[in-house]
């Protein structure tokens, strides 16, 4: 029978992945809520709060408390250099830098079309060396006036 991995509680001893959320009660009680955003090493981290103001928190820290995204962490790692480099960030966090990529060569495809650049579709269909356009290729020992494919490939 398969069985369910246990889940351990977060190490609260260490920063949540980045993009996790995360709520800091400060010195006039009230609650303020925010973004992890760089971990800066094993102790401290970034947070970017909703108000739009940055701090630097050590961990622990008894008045911040994680609200989501500290339970699924996703291991990324370096595509190029010697690959020991890597990072652990958020569900959340993947999710976002994944629509952010996806958006950017959408983007990047649509520039191109946007400057007048052509797609060209290729073709493994032999050339039939009989038709108008074959005879008038300069490698048949035509002018090469007609400019144009083999009808055969339309």
């Amino acid at each position: 029978a398969r069985s369910r991995p246990e889940v351990g509680a977060a190490d609260t001893t260490k920063p949540p992945p980045s993009g996790s959320r995360v709520a800091v009660k400060f010195d006039d009680g009230e609650e303020y809520e925010g973004t992890v955003g760089d971990v800066l090493n094993d102790k401290s981290a970034m947070i970017d709060f909703d108000d739009g103001q940055s701090d630097k928190f050590d961990f622990p820290d008894p008045d911040l408390r994680v609200i989501s995204g500290s339970d699924v962490v996703v291991r990324c790692v370096a595509l190029f250099g010697d690959g020991e480099e890597s990072w652990e960030i958020s569900e959340a966090a993947a999710r976002d830098a994944a629509l952010r990529r996806e958006t950017a060569e959408l983007h990047a495809i649509s520039d191109r079309w946007a400057r007048g650049a052509k797609h060209v579709f290729h073709t493994t269909t032999p050339n039939c060396e009989v038709c108008a356009h074959c005879l008038d290729s300069p490698r048949n020992g035509g002018p090469g006036t007609l400019k144009q494919a083999c009808k055969e490939k339309n």
